[in-house]
């Protein structure tokens, strides 16, 4: 009898133990986008765990905050949401069917290796007349934190600092056009973390709202 009570112990400390060491990940990105001739700046904040992302995105123009977006994926459920903060609604996104890794095909190593944040990474590059991408890939990260970098994937939107058409972990984009930046991001900070399950639900309070037209970045 004790040595089956010692033994079912020794199974509730460990499974505590387990819980207590299983973390997340947590990270966050400079980010700028050229709209309508004006520069935004801003940043990108991200947490996974368990098959959950959410990715909140704040851009500034000048001193005027633009609205938060906030995008909840959950991959096990199949399922994508984009959350409006100022105005305290959301939509859910079409989940978008997954593509093949195509790094290989659309950019070329360019031998240089940089160290962003702390993690060292290779440019790659891709031009098209005046079209320029640039972008720094950690395999290593992504070695470590594939499961992380495949969530953003599965968010459903197209423009280039969602990151979901990079195979590899990006450390950084930038997007120049005639030698002008369109669209840059770059890591700040990443590490493990403890997550809170609440961040990746959707508060009752937000109302259901049909599109996303004249909403979405």
């Amino acid at each position: 009898m004790i040595k089956h009570l010692l033994s079912l112990l020794i199974g509730i400390v460990l499974f505590a133990t387990n819980l207590l060491l299983a973390k997340g990940v947590y990270a966050n990105y400079d980010l700028q986008v050229m709209d309508k001739g004006s520069m935004l700046v801003g940043e990108i904040v991200t947490f996974y765990d368990n098959e959950k992302m959410r990715m909140e995105i704040a851009l500034n123009r000048g001193k005027e905050p633009l609205e938060k977006i906030i995008h909840i994926v959950d991959i096990q459920k199949n399922k994508s949401y984009t959350l409006f903060n100022e105005s305290k609604t959301y939509v859910e996104l079409k989940y978008p069917k997954s593509k093949k890794n195509t790094l290989e095909k659309k950019y070329k190593p360019s031998n240089q290796t940089k160290t962003i944040a702390g993690f060292s990474c290779e440019v790659f590059g891709k031009i098209k007349k005046d079209f320029v991408e640039t972008v720094c890939i950690s395999q290593e990260l992504y070695n470590k934190h594939k499961n992380y970098r495949e969530s953003f994937r599965h968010i459903g939107q197209k423009q280039s600092y969602y990151m979901n058409d990079i195979k590899g972990f990006p450390l950084e984009y930038q997007i120049t056009v005639d030698g002008k930046i369109q669209s840059k991001f770059k890591l700040k900070q990443l590490k493990e973390k403890n997550i809170k399950a609440q961040l990746f639900v959707i508060p009752k309070f937000y109302k259901k709202i049909e599109s996303l037209k004249k909403k979405a970045l």
